[in-house]
Formats: C-alpha cells, structure tokens, sequence
C-alpha cells in the first residue's frame, strides 16, 4: 500500500484501522436505516474523519453509480483491506452485509485497542527516564548552589 507525502508511515496502520472502523459502524447504521448504499456512501465519506479514505469511498460511491458492486469496488482501492473487502463480498452475496461491517467494526476496535496497548508500552521506558533526568536536574538545581556556598564560607 503506497503512502502519500501527508500520511505518516509510523502511525498510518492505527489511522487506518480506526477509519476502518468508523466506516464500517456508520455504513451499517445507515444501512439498516434504509437508506440507499449510495447516500449511505456520500455520508459515510463525509463522517469518516480521514481525507485519503473519504476520496477513496468517494470513487468507490462513482462506481456503485456506475454499475459495480460495492465489493468489486473496494478491490480496486488500495485502502481497504483485504478483510474488509472479503467481508463485504460475503455480506453483498448473503445478505449479512449489516452484520459483516459490525463484525469489521468490532475485530478492528480490538485491533486499535491492542496497537494503542503496544505502543505505550513502548513509550514506557522512556517517560521513566525523562523523568528521572528531570528530577536529577532539579535536585541539582537546588543542591549545587548549597554546595557554592559551602566552599565559600
């Protein structure tokens, strides 16, 4: 998967996995509202609240104007996972789509919750040395003075 200039590389799979996550929750409510998959669509890519998926459910909505199916559209982009794509079919083909996206909204809730773990355990062992270089640093703030004025009297 290509990654333009305005996604960071380190941080674009848990942006990704919560975007995915969003759409699939928004698409299957308004879905089971009754409304057509191609407002649905135009919705969804306005909600979201990730621009490079928003253009890419925008080309997704062309087609689904145009005649594809929403799966077969979802192929054709780079942003959407394999899972999701997968799901998707099977729901378009058995008429489970409501209850595919919710199980896309679930497995990818998990994974946020388990990268977000991960990553500040990460982060762990550095904000415990910052902050013992922060507390050396006041406890020689106020020590060394003591310590010149020692040596002067």
């Amino acid at each position: 998967m290509g990654h333009t200039e305005n996604e960071d590389p380190c941080f674009w799979p848990l942006f990704l996995k919560i975007a995915l996550s969003r759409f699939a929750y928004t698409f299957a409510m308004l879905n089971r509202s009754g409304i057509p998959i191609i407002q649905t669509l135009e919705i969804t890519s306005t909600t979201i609240g990730n621009v490079i998926l928003s253009k890419t459910i925008g080309e997704i909505s062309k087609n689904v104007r145009e005649g594809r199916g929403l799966a077969d559209s979802m192929k054709g982009s780079e942003r959407f996972t394999p899972l999701v794509t997968q799901m998707v079919s099977v729901g378009e083909s058995s008429g489970t789509l409501d209850s595919m996206l919710m199980r896309i909204t679930e497995y990818y809730d998990i994974e946020v919750d388990n990268t977000i773990k991960k990553i500040s355990t990460y982060i762990e062992p550095f904000l415990t040395l910052f902050l013992g270089v922060v507390v050396l640093l006041l406890a020689l703030a106020v020590f060394l003075p003591w310590w010149n004025m020692g040596e002067t009297v």
